[in-house]
């Protein structure tokens, strides 16, 4: 530590021009998705695009995309909002689940259900 405090790099230019354009690209799908309702990006959509975690969950968000435009397009945003508390309840109990077969992992010494592998 004492020497990376010591002798100090000099900043990237590029790194740092590029990272400038991802700040100014989330910003922009930011304000894209506050002002038009039919915007279909969301920043947070960018961020997680380029993390290697994705690579496991993208079904899930594909079907979760496609459920939410189903209830949108037919049931409307009055059973979109009905709806809100039963999917929050899934992904609670998902993780509820998941924290009970680690939880039994540990206790019992022995391997379980992974609840989510990376």
């Amino acid at each position: 530590m004492e020497s990376r405090l010591s002798h100090l790099r000099d900043g990237d230019p590029a790194a740092t021009t590029f990272m400038g354009i991802g700040l100014a690209l989330t910003f922009l799908l930011m304000f894209m998705r506050m002002r038009f309702l039919w915007w279909p990006l969301h920043p947070a959509g960018y961020a997680l695009s380029t993390n290697f975690g994705i690579d496991y969950i993208w079904s899930c968000l594909v079907i979760s995309s496609i459920t939410k435009w189903c209830i949108l397009a037919y049931g409307g945003v009055g059973t979109y909002r009905k709806a809100i508390p039963f999917f929050l309840g899934v992904i609670l109990g998902e993780y509820c689940m998941g924290s009970f077969w680690s939880l039994l992992s540990v206790i019992l010494q022995q391997r379980t259900y992974d609840f989510y592998f990376a």
